[in-house]
């Protein structure tokens, strides 16, 4: 098989920004949250489809995956505002 590799273990995307294949006897430890999730990941960026119900929750656990999707908008909106805030301050000043 001489220009062919074959793999037989399961690997798992490590980072999306650089594609990363990770063997599954490297992870340690289980997931705890989910960031960010899409359907047709192998079918091209252009083909995904963001799976806004699973972004930002829990997983496992008991009952209901817990979304935490609202309070990181708001989080990021409070940021924005300081950030704004702050920098129309300082260019009064």
């Amino acid at each position: 098989m001489q220009g062919k590799q074959v793999l037989n273990e399961t690997l798992f995307v490590y980072n999306l920004s650089i594609e990363t294949f990770v063997p599954e006897n490297h992870i340690v430890g289980k997931p705890v949250f989910i960031w960010f999730s899409v359907e047709n990941f192998n079918d091209g960026i252009k083909n995904w489809k963001i799976r806004w119900d699973r972004l930002f929750t829990t997983v496992g656990g008991q009952g209901e995956r817990t979304s935490y999707f609202y309070p990181f908008l708001a989080f990021v909106a409070l940021w924005q505002g300081i950030a704004w805030y702050r920098k129309k301050k300082k260019a009064s000043a």
